[in-house]
């Protein structure tokens, strides 16, 4: 409830287990991002697929319109 009283507009699940794409979900955003293989990922909104973990969150910067600022974990966002 305190998470949807926040009226977030996006969701970023970084990791594929049940517990973060439930959390993702619970936010109540309209976009909810998460890795192709999370569990329960009929709850997220844009399902994104990575050879990588960084490669993963790259391309989920991406599907939101945003380019990662650099080629590592350091602004990434």
């Amino acid at each position: 409830l305190q998470l949807r009283q926040r009226h977030f507009d996006i969701a970023v699940s970084f990791s594929p287990s049940r517990n973060s794409v439930m959390l993702a979900w619970s936010s109540g955003a309209a976009t909810r991002v998460g890795p192709e293989n999370a569990r329960m990922d009929a709850l997220l909104t844009h399902r994104v697929l990575g050879e990588g973990a960084f490669e993963t969150y790259g391309e989920m910067t991406r599907s939101l319109g945003c380019k990662p600022a650099g080629e590592d974990y350091h602004g990434l966002l």
